[in-house]
């Protein structure tokens, strides 16, 4: 199990996303997608068929700062998200695969990564997604090979970072569809890469994170 140091650990931790929290998830994320976000039913939808993947953070007011989500599809689904034929707020919620128990989904959608533009301590929530992620990747018996991993990029950053986790882009963007991004996993080995890809980028952004602290309280200091 992937842990950090005490020093380097994040300040928040990423909280799995129950249904009560589902309506504080929307409003946040609508601000990020706007239009292009899905429906509040859609998402209860989704939330209903798979919801192990789902997390997010909160500042200390209680406010939503930052989420994610990931959840197993149905093949024809995941091959229209990956084509650019469909997005994935029209995505239907059984379009969502409803696993049985020990099953392994063979398709995976990263349907959604998102932290607060403005808020001053997005690396921090970013950093503590990323670890609340590597544990569920390491932990949950869904969650093997073979598989293939998509997630659509919806901004320059978001796409260095699917590249850092191991993806590569699949289908180009254009002036209205953004870029999507595939990964594949076809051994112990492969998926173990993965998680400790994320792993990595975690520790990174905690180590930015507290110089970020550092360099605060110096400039504090200084006046």
């Amino acid at each position: 199990m992937f842990e950090l140091e005490a020093a380097t650990a994040p300040r928040y931790v990423a909280q799995a996303t129950r249904l009560r929290d589902l309506a504080d998830v929307w409003a946040f994320e609508n601000e990020a997608f706007g239009e292009s976000n899905l429906d509040l039913e859609t998402l209860r939808g989704w939330w209903w068929r798979y919801s192990r993947m789902a997390l997010h953070v909160r500042d200390e007011r209680g406010a939503i700062v930052g989420t994610f989500d990931a959840s197993p599809l149905e093949a024809h689904a995941f091959e229209s998200i990956l084509e650019g034929r469909r997005e994935e707020r029209d995505l239907a919620a059984d379009c969502v695969r409803a696993l049985r128990r020990n099953e392994v989904a063979a398709h995976w959608c990263a349907t959604s990564l998102v932290t607060s533009p403005t808020w001053a301590g997005r690396v921090d929530v970013l950093a503590a997604l990323l670890i609340g992620i590597v544990h569920r990747l390491d932990s949950l018996p869904e969650i093997s090979w073979p598989s293939a991993w998509c997630a659509v990029a919806q901004s320059p950053e978001g796409g260095r970072l699917l590249e850092r986790a191991g993806f590569r882009r699949y289908r180009g963007g254009s002036s209205t569809k953004p870029p999507t991004y595939l990964l594949t996993l076809d051994s112990e080995a492969q998926l173990h890469a993965f998680v400790a890809r994320l792993a990595l980028a975690a520790e990174v952004y905690c180590r930015r994170a507290r110089q970020i602290g550092v360099n605060r309280t110096d400039a504090a200091r200084a006046v």
